[in-house]
């Protein structure tokens, strides 16, 4: 039991009068504060000597009052104690005290009270007398037995003196006016309970000035006020508080807890549908809910009853008696279950409704179709997907769908497919059972076919690469067709057929099918022909060619020193000048599928001009002093050419004609130096020889400049001839002498070497 008093710090007040116990089991409680106590002096009383073990320093006991305290606040309690007969006089008054205890009283005997418990005593012949309880905690009782040695009527007084001063502990006063609402408890749902407060005050008491007030877990509760006595309906704390003056200046306050049961661990009843077959009433089986309602709990522990209400279900009476043949209608009738806990004597009610339902008319589920990935014969199927069909708006969780393999297995609920959302299977017909979840004879049976289609595998052909002039063509196929695009007919692409040429670059897609609409499976495969434009490259004629040759710039392809681009190559406006076969290449594709090339051979022909030797100058007398001369020309070209053979030499006129090969003259053994119109060019006139080698076409040819000279036949003048004989000349020495002017010797100038 949970009891709680409110604690109070003592304030001013006094009791004029108060009752003393004349042994320790009738002892009094008291309380004190800053104020003084003050009480009658006890005479004609006698002590108990097996109240205590001993009395401390009280060698004598005479006329004693026994009184208990409970500390209030922890800390020192320090009191003042008078004594004085009824004329004031002051007489000597003795004490002693014991403690700490844990209460409640009395608090008495040798095991109680004893020198181990000993706190404080004084035996002196004072009328005044200090008690000093050091580190009092609180909660704590200590006990108090004042003795009157005079033994003369009068009072004594009490007072704390060390009330405010640090580390001050105080006295509580509720025990002058004990109060208790009892025991917490639990109240079980659909119950009401009564709260009866214990209130019994202590010393001069005056009903009239108490004051009662009451409170709820909801806030006050007016209606219950100044009564001792609550009715509740509900869990909750409930406190009520008493204000009185001979209870202390604070009210006194007691709380009671008052808890709901733990939850039974229980579980809802479930409603109880049946097969409708032939006419209301049906019977139902009500007691079917109690393991249901139970769950693993022990049934010795609880009683369980059925009802037609609920208020009878509160009431616990009456039951039904025949709730395990229980006749209804079945057309949600509410049944009320009352479950009675026979540890706590609580009571839940719960509900639950009877149905009589027509037997499951399952629907007709579309047959399953699934294409062989894998073509081993077998898919996998979720059959639960058929649920929906098979119930067909009715509900799963009053109708249970099964799938068996056999219609057997199926109209004797025996061989269910175990895992139906992963069921492995190759064509088959699969039989469905729909039973009734609360009775299973009340069911119906539907069927749907499995189809499992090959799935096709065609296989396309490898990657092809060809060049433009060659293009790809379709190979036949052993399974499918050729399209531009994936999907096949439905994909927007082109049908094409084997033999088609395939010029451009392109994905083809090998498309298959097997099965019968809507349940199609398709299979697809692709390659890809890749087209690489075959190159045309430049045909430059072959090049004949005097010294040297520059070649041109190329649209297409590369010049190379060797065939099929091997060797070095040769960069555009690159001099040759020797003979020499390049070829112009150009290629596409790679060395990993296919090249594309085109090349053409360059032949340059390069022909050198020949090496000749100097013309000696060619000389002849003019013999008719005209300027001209008969000249062998061809002296001068064999001196030129030496022993060299394969040579051809003309003869020109003119460098002009000699550079191009034109006017060859005619006759070169007798030709006849050039007409002249100074007469002193036709000294040096000159011809020109040209050498080529024979065969050539390049015109590649060494001119070499021969000079002519033509010498005028001199003519001697006529003289007289003196003869001065000095000698003898036989005369058979003599000649005939024909003796002519000389004239003026014609200037030829030499030609330009």
């Amino acid at each position: 039991m949970k009891k709680y008093y409110l604690l109070f710090a003592l304030s001013v007040f006094a009791f004029n009068a108060f009752g003393q116990g004349s042994n320790a089991s009738q002892m009094d409680p008291f309380c004190a504060g800053g104020s003084t106590l003050t009480f009658p002096s006890a005479t004609g009383t006698a002590i108990t000597p097996s109240d205590a073990q001993n009395f401390g320093c009280l060698f004598t006991q005479p006329n004693p009052a026994w009184f208990y305290m409970q500390v209030g606040t922890s800390g020192d309690l320090v009191f003042n104690l008078q004594q004085s007969n009824t004329n004031g006089v002051p007489i000597d008054v003795d004490f002693i005290t014991w403690g700490p205890f844990p209460g409640p009283p009395p608090i008495s005997g040798p095991t109680n009270l004893n020198s181990n418990t000993q706190v404080d005593c004084s035996y002196s012949g004072s009328a005044v007398e200090q008690i000093d309880i050091p580190g009092a905690q609180s909660g704590q009782y200590y006990v108090v037995l004042i003795t009157n040695f005079n033994g003369s009527a009068g009072q004594i007084s009490l007072t704390q003196t060390n009330v405010g001063q640090p580390g001050a502990g105080t006295t509580s006063c509720a025990i002058l006016c004990p109060l208790s609402l009892g025991e917490d408890f639990t109240l079980c749902p659909n119950t009401t309970a009564n709260i009866t407060a214990q209130f019994t005050p202590q010393g001069t008491y005056n009903p009239a000035l108490t004051t009662i007030v009451w409170t709820g877990p909801n806030g006050p509760i007016p209606s219950a006020n100044n009564t001792l006595s609550l009715n509740i309906s509900a869990p909750g704390s409930y406190t009520v508080t008493i204000t009185n003056p001979a209870c202390g200046p604070d009210p006194i306050t007691d709380t009671v807890v008052v808890t709901a049961p733990d939850p039974m661990p229980i579980s809802d009843p479930e409603d109880i549908t049946i097969c409708a077959t032939g006419a209301a009433p049906y019977t139902f089986n009500l007691e079917s809910n109690t393991p249901v309602i139970l769950g693993n709990e022990d049934p010795n522990n609880y009683q369980v009853f059925y009802y037609l209400t609920q208020a009878d279900a509160v009431e616990g009476f009456p039951i039904i008696t025949n709730s395990s043949a229980y006749p209804s209608p079945g057309q949600g009738e509410t049944i009320w279950v009352g479950v009675m806990d026979y540890f706590t004597l609580c009571t839940e009610i719960k509900s639950f409704q009877l149905f009589a339902n027509p037997a499951p008319q399952p629907g007709q589920p579309d047959d399953l179709f699934a294409c062989d990935v894998n073509n081993d014969g077998v898919e996998q199927f979720d059959l639960t997907a058929q649920d929906a069909d098979v119930l067909a708006g009715q509900d799963p969780n009053v109708n249970i769908v099964t799938y068996h393999t056999s219609a057997t297995e199926a109209e004797n609920n025996t061989g269910a497919i175990q895992a139906p959302e992963t069921f492995v299977t190759g064509d088959v017909t699969i039989y469905v059972r729909m039973t009734n979840v609360d009775d299973e004879d009340c069911y119906s049976t539907t069927s749907f076919d499995i189809d499992v289609t090959p799935l096709p595998e065609p296989e396309a052909p490898a990657d092809a690469f060809v060049c433009s002039d060659e293009p790809y063509v379709l190979p036949i196929l052993e399974e499918g067709n050729y399209f531009d695009q994936p999907g096949g007919p439905d994909g927007g692409g082109v049908l094409l057929s084997a033999g088609d040429p395939i010029s451009e670059t392109t994905t083809i897609y090998v498309y298959a099918e097997e099965g019968v609409a809507p349940n199609i499976c398709s299979g697809e495969d692709s390659f890809v022909v890749t087209v690489y434009e075959k190159p045309v490259v430049d045909t430059p004629a072959e090049v004949f060619a005097c010294e040297s040759y520059i070649l041109p710039g190329l649209n297409v392809g590369q010049y190379y020193t060797g065939p099929g681009g091997t060797g070095d190559v040769v960069a555009a406006s690159t001099e040759i000048t020797t003979t020499t076969t390049l070829y112009v290449y150009a290629q596409t594709g790679t060395v990993g599928t296919i090249i594309c090339s085109d090349e053409h051979v360059l032949n340059i022909n390069i022909d050198n001009a020949p090496t000749v030797g100097t013309a000696t100058a060619l000389e002849q007398c003019d013999v008719s002093n005209d300027g001209y001369a008969l000249f062998n020309l061809t002296l001068a070209g064999a001196e030129v050419i030496g022993n060299q053979t394969g040579l051809e030499v003309t003869y020109h006129a003119t460098p002009e004609d000699a550079a191009f090969g034109d006017n060859d003259i005619a006759n070169p053994t007798a030709w006849q130096n050039a007409v002249i119109e100074d007469f002193d060019d036709a000294e040096h006139p000159v011809a020109y020889i040209r050498i080529i080698t024979a065969g050539t076409t390049t015109n590649c040819a060494t001119v070499v400049p021969v000079t002519l000279i033509v010498h005028p036949r001199p003519v001697i003048a006529p003289i007289t001839p003196t003869f001065c004989v000095t000698t003898t000349i036989p005369l058979t020495e003599w000649r005939s002498l024909t003796l002519q002017p000389k004239t003026a010797k014609p200037r030829i100038t030499p030609p330009i070497q």
